[in-house]
């Protein structure tokens, strides 16, 4: 989102953001994010000299189930502040060209922060059989289920003496 700060950059006054914005799938985390229908609406205000970015973004994105990799699709609603001059500005996120300057990144950034770090298709996701790779949500296995961990054996014959 690239926005021209010329006409408050100076002077005390705002600009008004209502933009639909277009985001490549984004990495973060360990996890892959598609966006779609990703909508700013807010505003940069210059406020003694300082440019603040207040905003509020909604979209939809999909990303694959923590268990199953199945699509998941979720909304999500964040809300933006920003110093985009100050002392705690996130500068290296803002790419400054004279007085048009691009957003995105910045805004991404936002977004990313306030996901959820996994996504589940369903409360009761079985995942993948450990074993043999076959999605338990489809397909059962016949693969042995020891719950016993090897590495527990010496307890086996330990006794506490009371």
């Amino acid at each position: 989102m690239i926005v021209d700060v010329s006409s408050i950059k100076n002077s005390e006054g705002k600009i008004t953001i209502n933009e639909m914005l277009e985001f490549t799938a984004a990495e973060f985390s360990g996890g892959v994010y598609e966006f779609s229908k990703v909508s700013i609406i807010g505003e940069i205000v210059n406020i003694g000299g300082s440019l603040e970015l207040k905003a509020t973004v909604t979209g939809e994105y999909e990303t694959p189930c923590a268990r199953c990799l199945k699509p998941v699709m979720s909304s999500f609603d964040a809300d933006i502040y920003e110093d985009l001059t100050g002392e705690d500005a996130d500068a290296e996120l803002i790419v400054k060209n004279g007085n048009e300057w691009d957003l995105s990144e910045l805004i991404l950034n936002d977004i990313l922060i306030g996901l959820p770090m996994t996504a589940l298709c369903s409360e009761d996701c079985k995942g993948f059989c450990p074993n043999c790779g076959k999605n338990l949500n489809s397909d059962s296995c016949s693969c042995v289920k020891d719950e016993w961990d090897p590495r527990f054996d010496i307890l086996k014959n330990f006794k506490a003496d009371l």
